[in-house]
């Protein structure tokens, strides 16, 4: 039973990261960029593989958000 539990726990972890690995001892670069990618792309794990960021980007961020309050 306890093998079906860890199982379901892992897949269950798994789910919520995309079916990718669970990140270990993320630093704030990390952090910044799964943010940056969060506002690209809308999911925390994924990646835009444009070289150009799309036009509304340039207001998408949280330091302009902060800046105007």
């Amino acid at each position: 039973m306890l093998y079906i539990a860890s199982y379901g726990l892992m897949g269950a972890q798994r789910f919520e990261n995309e079916w990718k690995p669970k990140r270990w001892r993320m630093d704030d670069w990390d952090r910044q960029m799964m943010e940056r990618d969060a506002r690209l792309t809308g999911t925390k794990r994924g990646q835009a593989g444009e070289a150009e960021a799309p036009a509304a980007f340039a207001t998408n961020s949280k330091w302009s958000l902060e800046r105007r309050l």
